[in-house]
């Protein structure tokens, strides 16, 4: 009878000392949180997360981080382990997160739209997205990326947005973008790009509208637009490029908007735009031109839009317009402002009726 009350004792000391342990040791967070739902800054993990619905699968989130994270690889094992249905994910960091961990999109099998701002990632490493086979839209906009290493946005199969504006990459290395073939639409503009390597876009041929404007790019060549044969459109204004050489757009060759405004353009070979058979809209303004060379147009018909204005020209001679002149004076329009006199217009031959000329406040 001793035995057994001794025994019952040294059992119940023992139970609340583990009792007393267990409370006074901080909680996992693995147990401690069982939904990526329940995130609160308010539990010290300077996390928040926002779902669209309660109940199970959620579809739609999106998380702030306010501060660092101890354990880096927590938010992300718990998104997972808790709402592996995620479509849309939206991430943003308050500059904090340095890196997004490939794994999670390895488990990811259902993520369409993922974005991240204000993060400090500034290199994407090779396979940065796990191969994704889900994801359509990338945004990756406003997160310091410097360097996009080889591979780093490839095997992305349906992928069709992707936004990387407003970072700071320098350059686009070749295979970047490797096998992205469904890519539509992609936006590189204001980063620092001062080049783009030959045939660095060559596995992005349904790509329709690239934006490339407010960089640094000086010098651009037919292999620099390798591969985009259905580009729509493409913007290049406010760059540095100083020269159009020849066929330098031969490769998009169903383009029909060419944006080459605000750039230190002085030379353009008349075979520049050689190719471009469904150009409709040409924009040169604000650039150092002096002259526009005579047959520059010479294969495009199309054109119904075109600015050369704040340049430098003096005359504009009716034999670079005069194979999309019926264009111009039935519904186009020539933008010159102040920068030419409109009487200027000449032709050994002068036209019967003068093109419309419209001067833009």
């Amino acid at each position: 009878m001793k035995s057994t009350l001794i025994l019952t004792a040294l059992w119940l000391i023992g139970a609340a000392s583990k009792e007393m342990r267990m409370r006074s040791r901080p909680k996992s967070e693995s147990n401690e949180l069982n939904n990526m739902c329940d995130l609160k800054a308010s539990d010290g993990k300077n996390i928040r997360c926002f779902c669209v619905q309660e109940r199970y699968p959620v579809s739609t989130a999106e998380c702030w981080i306010f501060g660092p994270i101890v354990d880096e690889h927590f938010m992300w094992r718990l998104i997972v382990s808790s709402q592996p249905f995620l479509t849309e994910f939206n991430l943003m960091t308050s500059n904090q997160t340095r890196f997004i961990p490939s794994h999670f999109f390895e488990h990811m099998l259902f993520l369409k739209n993922f974005s991240v701002s204000l993060a400090l990632l500034e290199r994407l490493e090779k396979f940065a997205f796990g191969n994704s086979t889900s994801l359509e839209s990338l945004k990756l906009a406003k997160n310091q990326i410097e360097h996009l290493d080889q591979f780093s946005l490839s095997q992305l199969t349906r992928l069709k947005h992707l936004d990387l504006q407003k970072n700071r990459i320098r350059t686009i290395k070749r295979f970047v973008f490797f096998n992205t073939t469904e890519l539509k639409y992609i936006r590189l503009n204001s980063n620092n790009i001062i080049k783009v390597e030959d045939k660095a876009f060559e596995s992005m041929g349904n790509v329709l509208e690239m934006d490339l404007s407010d960089n640094y790019l000086c010098d651009i060549n037919n292999l620099t637009f390798f591969g985009l044969s259905k580009l729509k459109v493409i913007d290049l204004s406010a760059n540095r490029i100083i020269k159009l050489e020849s066929s330098v757009f031969s490769e998009m060759w169903d383009v029909e908007e060419l944006y080459l405004e605000d750039n230190h353009i002085e030379f353009i070979s008349n075979r520049a735009f050689d190719g471009l058979r469904f150009l409709k809209t040409l924009s040169l303004g604000n650039n150092r031109l002096s002259r526009i060379p005579s047959g520059l147009l010479t294969s495009v018909f199309t054109l119904v839009n075109l600015d050369v204005s704040n340049n430098r020209l003096e005359t504009l001679v009716f034999d670079s317009i005069e194979q999309f002149y019926n264009n111009l004076l039935r519904n186009g329009t020539i933008q010159l402002k102040a920068a030419i006199d409109p009487r200027n217009l000449t032709n050994s031959n002068p036209p019967l009726a003068k093109p419309t000329i419209s001067n833009p406040k």
